[in-house]
């Protein structure tokens, strides 16, 4: 199997071992995600969650919701899917979200719900998104 590549900003492999977990096994790199605009620090990839065919996957510290220029790192999750063969992304991001939350420091997808902690957000805040037919 060839592998793919498919740009949604800095850049994470997901890799799938072919053999027994403590052999020296070969592995097929099946997609690689990096970031459309990605900045310097933003921590893509700091979480990753894996569901089926698809993938949420934690920037902690881009700037969303910030006034141009400056730097805040409140943090957003990129979600890859496949969906009939086609790899689609759409980026969420909290919708109080303020400098330093970290959004994204730690995410879940169960089926058509993806759950995302923000450890710095006032004294911590989990966000629910669920999977509706336009999306997150």
């Amino acid at each position: 199997m060839l592998a793919r590549r498919f740009r949604a900003s800095s850049s994470i492999a997901l890799l799938v071992p072919l053999a027994a977990p403590l052999a020296a096994a070969p592995q097929c790199e099946l997609l690689t995600v990096e970031e459309d605009a990605p900045a310097f620090q933003d921590l893509f990839g700091w979480s990753v969650s894996i569901e089926g065919d698809r993938a949420a996957i934690g920037a902690i510290q881009t700037d969303v919701n910030c006034p141009t220029g400056v730097d805040c790192n409140a943090g957003s999750v990129t979600i890859v899917e496949n969906i009939g063969g086609a790899t689609t992304t759409q980026v969420v991001f909290a919708s109080d979200g303020a400098a330093m939350d970290q959004f994204g420091q730690h995410v879940s997808l169960s089926g058509d719900t993806l759950a995302v902690g923000a450890p710095f957000a006032g004294a911590g805040k989990v966000y629910m998104f669920e999977r509706q037919a336009r999306g997150w």
